[in-house]
């Protein structure tokens, strides 16, 4: 079939353009102050230190202050598999964004996820990240 991407394929072409994207900004930091995260990076080892973690989630002009607060097995695959997993954010206080790529940043990781609003609108906006590296 002509134009057709897998959701593997998208994802992994989204985070090398957020990682090129993003390339600049950590040119002209120091190297220990920002770890840009290869798509070989998204473990669920990488981001489990990171559970209860502030992030920036930023696409554009727009960022909003998250706080990552699950990680979840996948429905199909291995409890604690380290390749398909889901994340959790909370943002306080928010509209939902819409679902897109937006850079998750803070001192320790910054990486672009594919993250969709879940749930109705209330006082905070949970977005959810599926990686799966199937």
């Amino acid at each position: 079939m002509d134009g057709y991407c897998s959701r593997r394929g998208f994802l992994m072409g989204t985070v090398a353009v957020g990682v090129a994207a993003l390339s600049p900004v950590a040119l002209a930091q120091p190297a220990a102050a920002l770890a840009t995260a290869p798509a070989s990076t998204l473990r669920r080892s990488t981001f489990t230190p990171l559970l209860g973690a502030s992030f920036k989630m930023a696409h554009g002009r727009v960022t909003v202050p998250v706080t990552l607060t699950s990680i979840a097995d996948l429905p199909e695959a291995p409890a604690g598999d380290q390749g398909r997993f889901s994340l959790r954010f909370l943002a306080a206080g928010r509209l939902p964004l819409p679902q897109d790529s937006y850079s998750f940043t803070n001192a320790k990781l910054s990486v672009t996820l594919f993250v969709v609003p879940v749930g109705p609108p209330s006082t905070s906006q949970p977005y959810l990240a599926v990686i799966n590296n199937r």
